[in-house]
């Protein structure tokens, strides 16, 4: 970005994350995050066709695994029940009514720091969500050229 004229101190934006930045820029938007400002950059790139492998493999689909000939995947750990039972008991404190004289207090100091904690922890299990969930599909695609997913709807047998 090229720096205003009149304007003493200035820096360039930073970015985290980016290794690549070649491609057509399209629509930025900036957003607002847990009290972080954000900008997304798509840039349109040219993908190279994927070179077909022979391979084939299957994913049983179960209640907190995925299990696959090479191993098994926990899509529930600990670490991220952990998070879930955080969240649960944040938005247990912030679900009670808060009412003096018939009529709604303002908001405190305590509920607004709340607020902002359990928003950083769903924010924090939101990112270990798509890790999780996208680094094994994004492997499979990338190792196999077929994939067979088994998913039993047991309620409905």
């Amino acid at each position: 970005m090229d720096k205003p004229y009149g304007v003493k101190a200035w820096a360039d934006i930073s970015f985290k994350g980016a290794n690549d930045l070649n491609g057509e820029l399209k629509v930025v938007s900036i957003y607002r995050e847990n009290g972080k400002y954000w900008a997304c950059l798509p840039f349109e790139v040219k993908v190279t066709k994927k070179t077909k492998t022979g391979q084939k493999t299957a994913v049983d689909v179960n209640v907190g695994h995925l299990d696959y000939p090479e191993g098994q995947v926990k899509t529930l750990p600990n670490n991220l029940k952990a998070l879930y039972k955080r969240i649960k008991h944040y938005q247990r404190l912030l679900a009670r009514k808060r009412v003096a004289n018939g009529k709604k207090r303002p908001k405190q100091i305590i509920t607004l720091r709340r607020e902002q904690s359990c928003n950083v922890i769903i924010a924090k299990s939101l990112v270990f969500n798509t890790i999780l969930f996208k680094s094994l599909p994004t492997m499979l695609v990338n190792n196999y050229d077929r994939i067979v997913i088994e998913d039993l709807a047991v309620k409905q047998m």
